[in-house]
C-alpha cells in the first residue's frame, strides 16, 4: 500500500496529535499571515509609511529578558508576546525600529513602561494590556513614552493604571496614530492623565512641525481627568472616539500653536468640573469640531470654528450617533482573540 502524501513540511500525525492540534495550528498560521500584513493608517500612514516588523523574522516570547532582548534588538522582527510579562520596576523598555509587538489571544501584555527615543523608526504595537508597575506619584510613567521616534502605531491596545500619563508624547515625535483602544483607570490616583502630544511649551524648536497624530475610535472610560489629548504645537486629528469619563476636568486641552480637527465623536456623561469638552490655555490654539454628539454633558458656548489643516490622507467618518456602539464593540486588547485584526 502506498504511504499516505503530505504537503512538502507539514508532517502530521492525525492519531498522535488530533485534529484540534491540527486546527490550532492552522488558524496560527492564518493570524500570523494577518498581523504580517499589518500597515497603519492615518497620520502613521504618512512620512516613511507603519508597517512595523513586517518581513521579520517571528519571535515569541513568555519572560521579560526575551522580551527586552528582543524588542531592544535592531533586527526586524514580529515579537509575540505570550501571557502577561513584568518587565520589573524601575526598568524601562527601549524598543528599536522595524518592529511589531503583538499579543496573542486575549490576555497577554506588559506590564512597564516603554520609552521610544528620536532613533527609533516604525514600531507597531497591537492586542496588548499594558499598565506601568506601580501608581506612586515618585514614579512618572506613562506605558509608551514617544521621545521624538517617527512613525508609531498603537492599535487595539486597552491602557490602563499608570502613574503619569497612558500614552505621552514629545520632542519631535512625528506620524503618530493610536486607534481602537481603550484607556481608563480603576480608581482616582491623583493624576489620571490620558494622552499628552507636546511635553512641553519650551520645546518649541524641537516639537513646531512635527507632533503630527491621528486618533480614532478610541474609547476613554473610567476616572480618565484629562487630556484626551492635550496638544502643544501638533496637528493632531481626533475624530470617532467615544468619551464617558464622569468627573473629569476637560476633556480636550488645546496649547502652544496646536491645530486640532475634532470630527464625529460621541461625547457622554461627562461633568466636566471645568464645564468645558475642550479648553484654549493659549489663544494662538485652533480647534475645528464638526458633526460630533454630546449627551448629557456641558458643552463649549464658544471657540471650535477655527481653521486648521486639511488631513494629507484618505479617511471614512463613522456617524456619531453610531460611534458609541462602534467602539464599545470590538475595542482595546483581545478583539476575537485576533492578533491580526484591523
Amino acid at each position: 500500500m502506498n504511504a499516505p502524501l503530505h504537503p512538502v513540511g507539514f508532517e502530521v500525525s492525525v492519531i498522535r496529535t488530533g485534529v484540534w492540534q491540527i486546527l490550532a495550528l492552522i488558524v496560527g498560521m492564518l493570524m500570523t499571515s494577518n498581523v504580517l500584513a499589518l500597515s497603519a493608517d492615518g497620520w502613521a500612514s504618512q512620512g516613511a509609511g507603519t508597517t512595523g516588523g513586517t518581513g521579520g523574522t517571528i519571535v515569541t516570547v513568555s519572560s521579560a529578558a526575551a522580551y527586552k532582548r528582543n524588542v531592544e534588538s535592531t533586527a526586524t522582527l514580529i515579537v509575540r508576546v505570550d501571557g502577561m510579562i513584568d518587565v520589573g520596576s524601575n526598568i524601562a523598555v527601549h524598543p528599536r525600529s522595524n518592529k511589531t509587538i503583538v499579543g496573542v489571544g486575549m490576555g497577554s501584555g506588559v506590564i512597564g513602561t516603554h520609552i521610544i527615543t528620536s532613533t527609533a523608526r516604525n514600531i507597531i504595537f497591537k492586542n496588548l494590556t499594558m499598565r506601568t508597575y506601580d501608581m506612586l506619584p515618585t514614579s512618572d510613567t506613562d506605558a509608551i513614552s514617544l521621545r521624538g521616534g517617527k512613525n508609531i502605531w498603537v492599535n487595539h491596545c486597552t491602557v490602563f493604571n499608570c502613574s503619569d500619563g497612558l500614552i505621552d508624547q514629545g520632542l519631535g515625535t512625528d506620524y503618530v496614530t493610536i486607534s481602537w483602544c481603550k484607556f481608563y483607570y480603576t480608581q482616582y490616583f491623583g493624576h489620571n492623565l490620558v494622552n499628552l502630544v507636546g511635553s512641553n511649551s519650551a520645546h518649541k524648536a524641537t516639537d513646531v512641525g512635527h507632533l503630527n497624530t491621528t486618533f480614532h475610535h478610541n474609547w476613554y472610560g473610567s476616572f480618565c481627568t484629562g487630556r484626551m489629548p492635550m496638544v502643544r504645537f501638533g496637528k493632531v486629528h481626533v475624530y470617532n472616539n467615544y468619551y464617558n469619563s464622569p468627573g473629569c476636568n476637560m476633556y480636550i486641552g488645546l496649547a502652544w500653536m496646536c491645530e486640532v480637527l475634532l470630527q464625529n465623536s460621541y461625547f457622554e456623561d461627562g461633568n466636566q468640573k471645568t464645564g468645558k469638552i475642550w479648553y484654549y490655555y493659549e489663544s494662538n490654539a485652533k480647534l475645528k469640531q464638526t458633526g460630533n454628539v454630546f449627551v448629557d454633558v456641558p458643552v463649549n458656548t464658544s471657540g471650535g470654528n477655527d481653521s486648521v489643516f486639511t488631513p494629507p490622507y484618505e479617511y471614512t467618518l463613522d456617524n456619531a450617533a453610531n460611534v458609541k456602539d462602534i467602539v464599545t464593540g470590538p475595542n482595546g486588547a483581545g478583539v476575537n482573540g485576533d492578533e491580526g485584526e484591523d
